[in-house]
């Protein structure tokens, strides 16, 4: 048996130590049973694929070398029977696909509902875009955790866990279907090594909890030949998206590697995390048409295509766009705006006395008017002639009419994309003065 280190002995030396007690212990084991636990097989696994990433090295070309190192840990997770056969780990890279018309960057292994998951897109045979609402959860995979891999990969987390599912997902459960509402999808970080100390990984990443919303905090970080990290706060931990949100002081709970049996550890709380993480089937009505998207927000035109484009005498047809800034500001004025039937809007902006309820009960629907002046609506919604004159918005599950006169006023419609480019190259190109000339 190894000789137990003194409290003199350095941190490195006790962990070394420690690994050595187990290592004996199982060897002993051994010989009296061919399996003692799940401890045994994944300490295995892990030597198995850190050797493995070890041998990626040999590769010259950074993106063969990125294929491989994630090809290690899919072939972990598959390869080796550890999944229930309900999960099914994507073959190809995955980009989700929310119903908002967001889309998240690239993701590295996706493990999503092995029944109910479709492909809206397939590019290249390379790239799949699922519906959000097939996905468990995404593992982004570095090779060596710099501070640049650590933001690069919270921040890729943190476009996909941003990403909301529709309202109704339903999951087949052994015979019958239930329809069940909005759950987040659950991120993990994985590197194989580290070459930031603990300390500061613990740093960046509490940094990072206090600086974002809960709601796309990482579930788990894990360095494979050091250890893993989740958050919590002073009570417990909170690796599960609900236990996340109660959190109000993000703090950082790190676990070193003592007996390496890392890959254990991140393969149990896995496991939690795909049972606590329902998916299936979407909705396919939220992917007929998709939403434009203008930076956090979406929006849609009501008549669809007929309404979606401007035209420029120089460069011809473009869609229309509204800054993320115009949308907030349309949207927070029309939650508190008053609810009004469509054809009783029309009627009075005509002239008429919003009184012909049979016609409005024919045609039930309710629309909110953008009027921060609060002008009468014979001056917004239709001109002298009598063609109507605004358009009409779905935001944040409001219809909104668009009056042309704030459209003009307020350039609600951006312009056309091409001059933008081209007045922004001639500013660049222009000189500008630095001072006045002196004369005598």
């Amino acid at each position: 048996m190894p000789k137990k280190p003194s409290e003199q002995d350095d941190l490195q030396q006790r962990y070394r130590w420690l690994r050595e007690i187990t290592d004996d212990v199982i060897a002993e084991r051994s010989k009296i049973a061919e399996f003692h636990g799940l401890e045994q097989e994944l300490r295995e696994l892990q030597r198995d694929v850190l050797t493995a990433y070890e041998r990626s090295v040999q590769l010259k070309h950074p993106r063969d070398k990125g294929d491989f190192r994630e090809e290690i840990l899919k072939q972990f997770l598959v390869k080796h029977g550890l999944l229930p056969n309900r999960y099914s780990v994507a073959q190809n890279r995955v980009r989700a696909v929310a119903p908002s018309g967001h889309i998240s960057p690239e993701l590295d292994i996706v493990i999503h509902d092995r029944d109910g998951s479709i492909v809206l897109r397939r590019l290249d045979g390379t790239v799949d875009y699922l519906p959000i609402e097939c996905i468990h959860g995404a593992i982004q995979v570095k090779s060596k955790l710099t501070k640049k891999a650590l933001l690069d990969g919270l921040d890729n987390l943190k476009q996909f866990k941003s990403l909301v599912p529709s309202n109704k997902l339903e999951q087949n459960l052994g015979g019958f279907t239930l329809a069940t509402g909005l759950f987040r999808r659950f991120g993990v970080l994985f590197a194989y090594e580290g070459s930031l100390k603990w300390e500061a990984v613990c740093r960046e990443l509490q940094d990072f909890a206090r600086q974002n919303p809960p709601e796309v905090w990482p579930n788990l970080v894990v360095v494979l030949d050091k250890g893993y990290m989740v958050l919590g706060d002073d009570k417990s931990y909170a690796w599960k998206n609900r236990d996340q949100l109660k959190i109000e002081t993000p703090i950082v709970y790190g676990h070193p590697d003592l007996t390496a049996s890392c890959l254990l550890d991140f393969y149990g709380i896995l496991l939690e995390l795909l049972k606590d993480t329902p998916a299936g089937s979407p909705d396919l009505n939220s992917y007929w048409r998709m939403p434009l998207t203008s930076g956090s927000r979406s929006y849609s035109f009501s008549h669809g295509a007929t309404a979606e484009m401007l035209t420029c005498p120089r460069h011809g047809a473009y869609l229309k766009r509204i800054s993320e800034r115009d949308l907030t500001r349309i949207a927070e004025f029309s939650r508190s705006a008053e609810r009004i039937n469509w054809v009783k809007a029309i009627d009075l902006a005509g002239g008429g006395e919003g009184n012909n309820e049979e016609a409005y009960e024919r045609q039930p629907g309710m629309v909110r008017i953008f009027n921060p002046d609060g002008l009468p609506l014979t001056e917004l919604l239709m001109k002298p002639n009598g063609v109507l004159s605004y358009d009409s918005i779905e935001i944040d599950g409001m219809t909104v009419l668009l009056p042309h006169h704030y459209i003009a006023r307020d350039d609600l419609f951006e312009e056309c994309p091409i001059c933008t480019k081209e007045a922004a190259r001639t500013a660049k190109k222009t000189p500008t003065s630095t001072g006045s000339a002196s004369g005598t």
